[in-house]
């Protein structure tokens, strides 16, 4: 049994679409404010689950692609990537 073939404009819709995801983000500007509460319970190692509405999906999952949050690189009003 073979797998039905993708249709031929699958892969370059997805290569275009996240070439419009990545414009986009370049536009969002990122304030990360902790309560201390928070502050504390990340240096103690604590995990977090992260709740947020449905037009919060697409920056916050951006937002937290690399930990950036996690390793505190996220730093004034724009998130910069981790190294």
């Amino acid at each position: 049994m073979t797998r039905p073939r993708p249709a031929w404009w699958l892969p370059l819709a997805a290569t275009f679409g996240a070439g419009i995801v990545r414009v986009l983000a370049a536009t969002w500007r990122y304030s990360v404010a902790d309560a201390p509460e928070y502050t504390a319970a990340n240096a103690r190692g604590e995990r977090f689950v992260y709740a947020f509405w449905h037009s919060g999906l697409l920056p916050l999952a951006l937002l937290h692609r690399h930990g950036c949050c996690r390793s505190r690189c996220c730093t004034g009003t724009r998130a910069s990537p981790c190294s």
